[in-house]
């Protein structure tokens, strides 16, 4: 009996021995995947970055914003985007805007901010999709692309802005793409964004997209490969730069992207955040279009 129950105790010994180096295999393999993860996620966008196009003059450039609002704006956020001062603002989640009490429209916040132009989705509901773009300069072309799909949290568009910069066209597209939960659905949307590009034309793709900088998200990779992220073009490091939450951020997901034929200031990419006026942080970078 003695040898039966030391057999029995040799096999469960090898049997112990043995898991605890396979755990100790598969936990040695999960630290080397994620030392490499990160590695290759930080240098596969930062080469990426190298194609664009950047200088280290800023004569002649534009400053341009993007800024999730927080579910409507009112004074104390209005304040803060004035004194950003940027020459092309784009907004989301600008359903309702307050000021001095009373429900204003987009035409009068654009006065209030003096913008001389600005647009939102025409024939849309402003309350429904929340985007605007309010500019320095003349605005003439603009359209609406709805993005809603049936898995969409809610419904989704692209505003477009053709305006005027020296006599010549910058098309300017914002955008609040879906939750990262609805992958397939946000991938789909950047699809339909992507095919909004033409490289003939300058264009400055930004908003809210929802999209971790991971490049195991397809939606990052498929817009950080075909335009150039200017947070890390212009010299920042990509796990660098997160936006949301504004009082703890931990994640990046609003983005200035452009296409080949902009070209950005060096070091000119910067956010601003107040807790008072969202849960986003701004987002703005210097181009010459």
């Amino acid at each position: 009996m003695f040898t039966s129950i030391f057999k029995i105790d040799l096999h469960c010994a090898f049997r112990l021995k043995f898991f605890d180096k396979f755990y100790k295999k598969i936990l040695f393999s999960l630290i080397i995947i994620i030392i490499l993860g990160s590695f290759i996620q930080t240098l596969v966008p930062f080469f990426v970055a190298l194609s664009a196009s950047t200088t280290s003059e800023d004569s002649g450039s534009i400053k341009v914003t993007t800024y999730n609002v927080y579910n409507g704006l009112a004074d104390y956020t209005i304040s803060f985007l004035d004194e950003i001062d940027a020459d092309i603002l784009a907004l989301q989640e600008a359903y309702e805007v307050y000021y001095q009490g009373s429900i204003i429209n987009m035409s009068q916040l654009a006065s209030i901010l003096s913008y001389p132009y600005y647009t939102s989705p025409t024939n849309y509901n402003q309350r429904t999709y929340g985007l605007a773009i309010l500019s320095n300069y003349e605005i003439v072309n603009s359209s609406f692309v709805e993005l809603s799909g049936p898995s969409s949290t809610s419904p989704r568009g692209l505003l477009i802005a053709d305006m005027l910069k020296d006599n010549e066209t910058v098309r300017v597209i914002t955008t609040h793409l879906d939750l990262p939960l609805y992958y397939l659905s946000r991938f789909n949307q950047a699809e339909v964004l992507l095919n909004q590009i033409s490289n003939s034309v300058p264009t400055i793709v930004l908003g809210d997209f929802n999209t971790p900088n991971s490049i195991l998200d397809l939606t990052y990779w498929r817009l950080f490969t075909n335009l150039h992220d200017t947070w890390v073009a212009s010299g920042n490091a990509p796990f660098s730069g997160k936006t949301w939450p504004v009082d703890f951020s931990y994640l990046r997901v609003d983005y200035i992207f452009v296409n080949d034929i902009c070209t950005i200031v060096r070091g000119s990419a910067e956010l601003t955040k107040d807790e008072q006026a969202s849960d986003h942080c701004g987002l703005s970078v210097k181009l010459v279009v």
